[in-house]
């Protein structure tokens, strides 16, 4: 199994296939969906399906990230993020290390987003809906 899944107040679920971790989803009706994972992970790809099929707004880190930089926290653009989630009622944000980012974009805020579930992609595979690194369960 490849993808960890951490929703608050539930524990942690592994899952193995995008229709297993949405069955666990579905229930709960989430309005605010962390993904994360290392670059390349299907992050992107796993979060348009979420949005898809939640109804939810997608947004990715790196719509907000100056390229280039050699670094990627500070080279966000938190103002921008930070309007684009105001304007939404409910959200798939996806990026690499996009806890701190939320954490950072709550002590701007003054007051914390209600993440639903956190997710983290350790690789999709791009043939199936299956999670390609077996070898984490």
């Amino acid at each position: 199994m490849s993808v960890l899944m951490s929703m608050f107040g539930e524990g942690i679920i592994w899952t193995k296939s995008f229709s297993e971790m949405a069955d666990v989803l579905r229930p709960n009706s989430p309005k605010l969906i962390l993904i994360d994972g290392h670059f390349g992970a299907g992050k992107s790809r796993l979060a348009g399906q979420l949005s898809h099929m939640f109804q939810l707004k997608f947004l990715d880190i790196d719509d907000f990230c100056e390229r280039g930089q050699g670094s990627y926290l500070p080279h966000i653009d938190y103002e921008k993020l930070n309007s684009e989630i105001d304007e939404v009622g409910g959200l798939v944000l996806s990026g690499a290390m996009v806890l701190a980012i939320v954490e950072k974009l709550n002590r701007m805020r003054g007051a914390n987003l209600k993440i639903d579930a956190q997710i983290y992609v350790v690789r999709l595979s791009r043939q199936t809906e299956i999670w390609a690194d077996d070898e984490y369960h």
